[in-house]
C-alpha cells in the first residue's frame, strides 16, 4: 500500500481574490494504551506550511513564500546529480494565482 507524504490543500476565495496554500507532511506520534487501542504509533498530519496570495492588494502580494516541494517526499527517494526540490518563488505563486483568478471579476 501506498503512504501519503505530502498533502497540499489549496483555499480559493473570489471575494477576498486570495489563494491560501497549506502544506501538511505525516509525523509519527506514540500513544498510550487505552481500553480502547493498544500502545504504539499513530500517524497524524502537521501543518509546515501556509502561503497566502493576495490579488486584491496594490501591489499583488505573497506571504509565506516560498513553497517547497522536497524531491525526497515528492518522488521518494533521494535526489541524484542535477535533480533537486521544487521550490516555487513569490513569483511563480503570483503567476499561478494570476492564472487561477483570470477572467473572474
Amino acid at each position: 500500500m501506498g503512504h501519503v507524504n505530502l498533502v497540499l490543500l489549496m483555499d480559493i476565495s473570489r471575494a477576498r481574490k486570495t489563494l491560501t496554500i497549506e502544506k501538511y507532511v505525516p509525523y509519527a506520534r506514540q500513544h498510550p494504551r487505552t481500553r480502547a487501542q493498544a500502545a504504539g504509533t499513530v500517524h497524524v498530519r502537521r501543518c509546515v506550511s501556509t502561503i497566502v496570495v493576495n490579488m486584491k492588494a496594490n501591489p499583488p502580494s505573497v506571504q509565506g513564500a516560498p513553497l517547497t516541494l522536497e524531491f525526497e517526499i515528492i518522488v521518494g527517494r533521494p535526489a541524484v546529480g542535477q535533480e533537486h526540490d521544487v521550490v516555487f518563488d513569490s513569483a511563480a505563486l503570483l503567476a499561478i494565482a494570476g492564472g487561477v483568478f483570470r477572467g473572474m471579476p
